[in-house]
């Protein structure tokens, strides 16, 4: 079994909960993503499944076994870190085999272990070079094998990625996800890179002050957030907050500011209650409004750019005050074709399209 349970686990600096009774279980050779930006207890999750710092309540189970107050080198986790942490002076396969030596197995077999990890990084004519002699890409997969020499029942990943550039970061990525699945390796990998997670990931678990907000498929939290924070986090630039003025079995009427409108899906609403409607800025509908038009929702551009693949817009909405609606138009066939400052607009999207959150 290559199972990982988390039961209320807990740690504290000082009185300050850093992670505050995190419940998580990771089955047998599922990749679940811990998705947060810095400080919200993420990577001290991840050490402490490793052993590198001990939870103050809680249990940490691998395997269906109670590890928490097992040492680091009783355990058997594979660890990748942003920095590879490879020795200079080493060779490659000294590197990867480093492990095995200190813990004792022998030369014959550490040498076939060590040719098998870096043939399962497809660096497998590397052995006797040394890192100042490989590429940042080449580094990472080194530290990899390393992690993968000792056939862990878990591998464990802390932002592996986040010092190369783009391209080879995409790269490293979909090797990571082709290797996991074809060892039906069970892996916990930590970021703060949305798109990163979204690749990746059979599961994401969005975490913030120390808790996990949201936990499910990288669908489900991209497009259905239950929270305020999580739906900010993975993009839904607006947020515009109403209040429910009616609700019954065929959805539910919010008001926002002057305007109205009906979610036939909506359910769990009160009337009285005050919600909050998410939408992504791609998901908007923008095009010019004259007078002689009746529409929901007209406003004026406030900003304009560029940006490519896309024009961006925010616009005033007349019948919701203090506005600033965020939209995301899509370029196609090239050109520019941007809508200029001070133009009147109509907006418009599918119901669907927008998340109601309680607020």
């Amino acid at each position: 079994m290559r199972s990982v349970a988390l039961r209320e686990v807990s740690k504290f600096y000082g009185s300050v909960p850093v992670v505050n009774r995190v419940s998580l279980r990771v089955a047998d050779g599922e990749f679940v993503t811990l998705l947060g930006p810095s400080g919200c207890g993420k990577t001290t999750t991840l050490r402490m499944i490793a052993g590198l710092a001990a939870p103050d309540l809680g249990r940490i189970e691998v395997g269906g076994s109670d590890v928490t107050q097992t040492p680091i080198h009783h355990r058997n986790i594979g660890m990748v870190f942003q920095s590879h942490a490879l020795f200079p002076h080493m060779t490659i396969a000294e590197n990867v085999g480093f492990g095995l030596k200190m813990r004792g197995v022998g030369h014959a077999e550490r040498t076939g272990r060590i040719r098998e990890a870096l043939k399962l990084v497809r660096l497998d004519n590397f052995e006797s070079r040394f890192p100042g002699q490989l590429s940042g890409g080449q580094q990472q997969r080194i530290a990899l094998a390393r992690a993968l020499v000792f056939n862990p029942q878990v591998l464990l990943l802390d932002e592996p990625f986040g010092a190369l550039d783009r391209k080879l970061r995409e790269v490293m990525q979909g090797e990571l996800r082709e290797l996991t699945r074809k060892l039906e390796m069970t892996s916990i990998f930590v970021t703060h890179d949305q798109e990163e997670a979204l690749i990746l990931s059979d599961r994401i678990a969005v975490m913030h002050a120390g808790e996990i907000e949201q936990i499910g498929s990288p669908e489900e939290i991209f497009e259905r957030p239950r929270t305020r924070f999580v739906a900010d986090f993975m993009g839904f630039g607006n947020l515009l907050e109403g209040v429910v003025m009616s609700a019954a079995d065929d959805g539910a009427t919010v008001k926002v500011g002057a305007w109205e409108t009906h979610f036939p899906q909506a359910s769990g609403l009160s009337p009285g209650q005050r919600v909050g409607l998410a939408i992504r800025a791609e998901r908007i509908r923008i095009k010019p409004f004259t007078s002689t038009e009746t529409v929901d929702l007209a406003g004026e551009i406030d900003a304009a750019s560029y940006q490519g693949a896309a024009n961006v817009y925010l616009v005033r909405l007349d019948r919701i005050p203090g506005s600033r609606l965020e939209v995301r138009e899509g370029i196609q066939g090239g050109g520019d074709f941007r809508l200029s400052i001070g133009s009147r607009v109509q907006v418009d999207w599918h119901p669907g399209s927008v998340q109601i959150l309680h607020i």
